[in-house]
């Protein structure tokens, strides 16, 4: 244990130490943003570039499912991040002895997933319309499926991340058990219609078909 320097009546602590705790302040700010662009961002991106690649079909016919997977992916990973680190923190622990509702705390931490989702979403969308041409045939029906499809993953992150865990990896873990199998059989990269019968059945429960359409 470091020795505390005594200046002037107070106990100080040596400048390696307080270097230490200014680097892992440092790290607890830097790490939820790069999980947030791996998980929200680059895997569902190369996700869909590993799939796509190799398809006798159009760009533009692709931008649905890459916005689809895009919105699945960045809605559901902001709470299966953020809430293991503040748990970790214990600034999760002053958020629960706040006088706010459960309700609160539930809807503001799903929101920043939807908002977050939304943007992101946004990029595919607009390279679609501008460089790939892809019609927009109905705006409002597609707003309220961005939306609706958004606030559905950001709810199911929240969900997960309610494991009482400091450790993002096990949520997530768990996470993709869900998830994975979800884009499967949604139609994103095999055509409903060429699924077998119990597919269709089992796509019936998924929100992502919805949302493509």
């Amino acid at each position: 244990m470091h020795r505390l320097i005594m200046r002037g009546g107070e106990n100080v602590f040596p400048a390696n130490v307080r270097c230490m705790g200014d680097r892992q302040k440092g790290y607890a700010d830097i790490l939820p943003q790069a999980q947030y662009h791996r998980f929200g961002i680059f895997f569902p991106l190369f996700m869909f570039l590993a799939f796509a690649i190799g398809k006798n079909a159009p760009p533009g016919t692709l931008i649905p499912g890459l916005i689809s997977i895009t919105l699945l992916f960045s809605a559901s990973s902001i709470e299966p991040v953020s809430i293991p680190i503040e748990r970790r923190v214990k600034t999760f622990d002053r958020l629960l002895s706040a006088p706010i509702s459960l309700y609160s705390l539930v809807s503001g931490e799903s929101l920043s997933g939807f908002l977050y989702s939304l943007g992101i979403a946004c990029l595919p969308l607009a390279i679609g319309v501008i460089m790939f041409s892809t019609p927009i045939v109905n705006a409002p029906v597609l707003v309220i499926a961005m939306i609706s499809t958004a606030f559905c993953f950001a709810t199911l992150g929240t969900l997960f991340a309610a494991y009482p865990t400091e450790n993002v990896g096990e949520v997530m873990s768990m996470l993709n058990t869900v998830r994975l199998p979800l884009i499967f059989i949604s139609g994103v990269f095999i055509p409903i219609s060429a699924m077998p019968n119990i597919g269709q059945e089992i796509a019936l429960i998924s929100p992502l078909p919805t949302e493509m359409i």
